[in-house]
């Protein structure tokens, strides 16, 4: 039955454009790459034109499992869905419950009440309306959320102040806990006053550079810091003293599994477009080469591209 219902509700979504365009995650077509390049071609547009911008990272608690059944079934029938195939989705929600186990002692059953069914379709209905009347450029993959928009003026301030307090509400109408800790704001662009930004009473933490979808982005943009982290992690493999052997049949699938994985991470958002960033992976590049025994000096670069344990200058970007 479940792939009855899904393309079910599926087909709905499509046809009435339920799910908005600022939703990137578990959607045909879209990626973490659309959603990192979608929102950083925006802010990047706003810092050319010299104007100053504030990016808002926001973390939201455990999202899928937050959400009460209640709102699910309101939410679900507010987009349009009819009652029967509603209905069917709120019984199989109903009557769950879960217990603990520890060695050989069992807790007392409790009722689950909370949690979206393991369907990301029912996840992005639910919080589909996370950017009801947004003033500024809101991307979401799943619950990450980000919002940004100028800040050179106090008006744009308020209107970011704006934003996080209708996001505030929304979290509280859905009991939805937002992870104060984990929310931070950039500031990039040149004179950016850096305004302070208040969320649920706490006011954010700035930032030189953010985690956004595994990648580092930083103030200016340039993704330098995001060229160091990826060679970091690649040396680091590359020091590992577990790897015994260093023969050609060993560290060429290493790197092809492990290390080269780490350089093409949304490679196609962070494309290295600075000389001096394009030389941090090719260095990597070439010393994971140099450890490989077996390849003549003569052949060394020839027979690295030709197997792919490295790739030629200038393809990365």
């Amino acid at each position: 039955m479940d792939p009855l219902i899904l393309e079910s509700i599926s087909g709905h979504i499509k046809e009435n454009e339920i799910i908005r365009s600022s939703q990137h995650g578990f959607i045909k077509g879209k990626s973490c790459s659309t959603n990192l390049v979608h929102f950083c071609d925006e802010m990047t547009d706003m810092v050319d034109e010299g104007r100053a911008v504030d990016n808002v990272y926001l973390d939201f608690s455990n999202a899928f499992d937050t959400f009460s059944h209640k709102i699910i079934t309101k939410k679900l029938l507010m987009c349009g869905l009819d009652e029967q195939t509603v209905r069917c989705i709120e019984t199989w929600m109903n009557g769950c419950a879960q217990r603990v186990l520890i060695s050989s002692t069992k807790s007392s059953q409790r009722s689950i009440t909370s949690g979206v069914p393991q369907s990301p379709v029912l996840f992005n209905i639910c919080i589909k309306d996370l950017d009801d009347g947004a003033e500024y450029t809101l991307s979401k993959f799943a619950d990450d959320t980000k919002l940004g928009g100028v800040a050179d003026t106090p008006e744009s301030h308020a209107v970011t102040q704006r934003n996080l307090e209708r996001l505030e509400k929304w979290a509280d109408r859905n009991f939805i806990k937002v992870n104060k800790g984990k929310c931070n704001v950039l500031h990039p662009g040149k004179k950016n006053p850096r305004h302070q930004h208040v969320l649920m009473a706490t006011q954010l933490e700035s930032s030189f550079a953010e985690k956004d979808q595994g990648i580092l982005v930083d103030t200016k943009l340039n993704m330098n810091q995001q060229c160091i982290l990826a060679a970091k992690k690649v040396n680091g493999i590359l020091g590992w003293q577990s790897i015994a052997s260093r023969w050609r049949d060993v560290m060429l699938p290493l790197f092809s599994l492990l290390m080269r994985p780490c350089l093409e991470n949304h490679v196609n958002f962070w494309a290295p477009q600075y000389k001096e960033d394009m030389d941090i992976p090719d260095r990597v590049q070439q010393k994971a080469t140099k450890t490989v025994k077996g390849l003549g000096t003569s052949l060394l670069c020839r027979e690295a591209e030709t197997s792919g344990i490295v790739q030629p200058r200038g393809e990365m970007a």
